[in-house]
């Protein structure tokens, strides 16, 4: 599949920030577009966009993202309502159903948080952590945030999500599995899913359900994000 422009992302939540009178900096713009991608690499097996994001000091950032809107400095950025509606209209016909699927979740979830809320919870992921190595978070870093290692760290997050709300029975069991799910939940009373059993979760949740799933039905049921 083909990555979508990253200047048509980054107009797409200008447009619903402005559409929903939610603050959009330049920071906090590029923290929306990290989570679009992160979230997408998570539950399409794909990336959103062909960039790569850098660890810098306030969080992931995508460079000449970043200096397109310097200008604004921590002030919102403002769209003209007429280009709001042509682009959140444009969208529907130009992005596909799917990956229109994920950003419109990510930005229902995290576009009530502040920028600096935001940063705060970058800096506790371990994508981000993992790129600055042993700086501080003072310190200067322009080192690429590794898309595989984001995959595997928010793909575990989803599927820990999913496990919980398995266990409060969100999930539906057909009858004949549903004592043998029980017992296998009992098993695993702690549900704390990692980079290295994830994939034995995966497995779990997906023979639990009555059947297949595919990747954006599957988001749908796990409440991921």
């Amino acid at each position: 599949m083909s990555c979508m422009n990253y200047e048509d992302l980054s107009n797409y939540i200008i447009a619903y920030c402005n559409s929903h009178n939610l603050e959009i900096s330049n920071k906090k713009l590029q923290k929306l577009m990290y989570y679009c991608q992160a979230w997408s690499l998570a539950l399409n097996d794909e990336k959103l966009i062909s960039n790569g994001f850098e660890a810098w000091r306030h969080g992931a950032v995508l460079r000449p993202l970043y200096f397109k809107y310097s200008k604004c400095g921590y002030n919102n950025i403002h769209m003209d309502t007429n280009l709001v509606n042509n682009i959140l209209e444009s969208a529907m016909s130009n992005i596909s159903d799917y990956k229109l699927n994920i950003i419109n979740k990510v930005l229902e979830t995290y576009s009530s948080y502040t920028a600096n809320e935001l940063e705060a919870m970058n800096h506790q992921e371990i994508p981000w952590i993992e790129a600055r190595g042993d700086l501080n978070d003072s310190e200067i870093c322009d080192e690429v945030i590794d898309t595989d290692l984001m995959k595997r760290y928010y793909k575990s997050k989803a599927l820990e999500r999913g496990m919980k709300e398995v266990k409060n029975n969100i999930f539906k069991f057909s009858p004949a599995r549903l004592k043998k799910a029980q017992d296998n939940l009992r098993k695993k009373e702690v549900f704390k899913v990692n980079e290295d059993n994830y994939v034995e979760y995966e497995k779990f949740i997906l023979n639990s359900y009555e059947a297949t799933l595919d990747t954006t039905e599957r988001a749908e049921y796990v409440k991921t994000i």
